[in-house]
């Protein structure tokens, strides 16, 4: 089985533009040589004055490799998760598949397959950190991008990935009943979970809705609070910018090997001006 997360692997540099850091080992791993849990709280947070990624008080930045729990059988994840981690990484991204995990509309998969508890768990003990992508929609090259095909079933006309209140009971419960089963994994409640996506690319969709984006992120809020970073991930165009990002959520851009990634931080200036762009993404696809 080498087709493990090869698929669709994509680096992700949480790298600051200028932060210098020397590397450093993960957290998980200092505590373990100290022999003492940090006494500081834990949290994971953007110092903007010093263009850092703040990791239970400390300067930190992260290589994540995208790793999707469910294109790859159980009895692999840890093996595949130790070769992540062997390679240099420490840190994962993965999409959560809502059609997985509520196949029918009253009907709820969290075993098995769909044991998406153990795995972030396997992914801590494997000294890696998460980036969760819960979507609703996740593209991820999914039927209806991991949105349940019964959502057409009860509402024909539902305008999905939209303010919709019809679509946007259903993102609601699905969203109440994931952090349910995940919120003591977050890095605020000393998971390993560090980032949680509010939906995916959403600039690049047609419709353009601030009410829906703003309405997903109290959602999210609601189930995260502080206990982890909010962001938002968006191609490197105006439209996509433009549309994707989200006030309250630390926007991110796609890029790849051959981009001008000075250029491409200008135009991300202008939605996020605060402070010089600090974080990107580089995605390879394989």
């Amino acid at each position: 089985m080498l087709t493990f997360f090869i698929i669709s692997l994509s680096l992700t540099l949480g790298v600051f533009l200028n932060n210098v850091a020397g590397d450093s080992p993960a957290i998980y791993e200092q505590d373990k040589i100290n022999g003492t849990v940090p006494s500081q709280r834990y949290s994971f947070e953007v110092d903007y004055e010093n263009n850092e990624f703040l990791l239970d008080g400390r300067p930190f930045r992260y290589v994540s490799g995208s790793f999707h729990y469910f294109r790859t059988p159980r009895a692999y994840w840890r093996d595949r998760l130790r070769k992540i981690r062997a390679a240099g990484l420490n840190a994962i991204s993965t999409y959560v598949e809502w059609s997985l995990h509520q196949p029918k509309p009253n009907v709820w998969h969290w075993t098995g397959e769909a044991d998406i508890v153990s795995f972030l768990t396997m992914a801590q003990e494997e000294d890696l950190f998460v980036l969760l992508r819960p979507g609703p929609y996740i593209c991820a090259e999914r039927d209806l991008g991991g949105l349940p095909p019964w959502l057409m079933s009860l509402v024909p006309d539902i305008q999905m990935r939209t303010n919709d209140q019809r679509y946007m009971r259903y993102v609601e419960i699905y969203f109440n009943e994931l952090f349910s089963k995940i919120k003591h994994l977050l890095r605020g409640n000393g998971g390993p979970i560090i980032m949680v996506q509010v939906e995916n690319e959403y600039g690049s969709f047609p419709a353009c809705d601030l009410r829906y984006k703003e309405n997903l992120r109290d959602i999210l809020l609601r189930n995260v609070q502080s206990k982890a970073l909010l962001y938002t991930t968006d191609g490197i165009y105006e439209k996509a910018l433009r549309c994707g990002v989200v006030s309250g959520a630390y926007a991110t851009i796609d890029f790849g090997a051959s981009t001008n990634v000075l250029s491409n931080f200008e135009l991300m200036r202008k939605y996020q001006p605060s402070v010089s762009i600090l974080m990107n993404f580089i995605n390879f696809i394989f």
